[in-house]
């Protein structure tokens, strides 16, 4: 970790850029810094979408159970972002650096945890938009376009096939593929 390789300015309070097309704003941006991350990414292609699955009682114990774990060395994982129940963005690594969250792809994807503590739990819709408002705003930022290459889930990366990951769905079932066609209509995925 290299002095100074923070030096983008930190999110605090409302997202830089205002609503997204819809008008949605996270409530709420924050830093929650991990001491787990790399050197500036040469190049950004899309974006990761992880689910955390700790199993935690309710969804705001994820949350902060999720940014505990993070903000542990030993654990030497992160993300990017992690996004909490109410559409709050704890930002872990900032984006231009390199998080560690999906292996060798860490070079070129920026890492989005969303908070869900066991497979086929629906994500409240706060979470959605913020997912959603914080796709777009990376697309925009790093010009890469918004098609199901650029957003995978880590269970369809090569990677997250490897290791047999199950992020929000178990892959292949109803409730994921439902998920998945609900960010295609608001991203404009065809």
């Amino acid at each position: 970790m290299a002095v100074g390789a923070r030096d983008r300015p930190p999110f605090s309070g409302r997202p830089v850029g205002g609503a997204g097309s819809d008008g949605w704003i996270p409530p709420r941006v924050f830093d929650s810094l991990s001491p787990n991350y790399g050197p500036a990414r040469p190049k950004t292609v899309g974006i990761i979408i992880h689910g955390t699955h700790g199993g935690a009682d309710t969804l705001e114990r994820e949350f902060a159970g999720t940014l505990n774990w993070f903000g542990n060395v030993a654990s030497a994982v992160s993300a990017h972002d992690v996004i909490g129940p109410a559409g709050e963005i704890a930002r872990v690594v900032p984006d231009h650096l390199i998080a560690w969250h999906a292996g060798a792809l860490n070079t070129s994807y920026i890492g989005i945890e969303v908070v869900h503590r066991h497979p086929l739990e629906s994500v409240p819709e706060p979470t959605f938009r913020s997912l959603v408002w914080a796709i777009k705003k990376y697309a925009v930022r790093y010009g890469f376009p918004l098609i199901n290459a650029t957003t995978p889930y880590h269970s369809e990366t090569s990677q997250g096939v490897s290791i047999g990951k199950v992020d929000l769905f178990p892959r292949g079932s109803s409730e994921g593929k439902a998920f998945r066609a609900k960010i295609r209509a608001a991203l404009g995925i065809s």
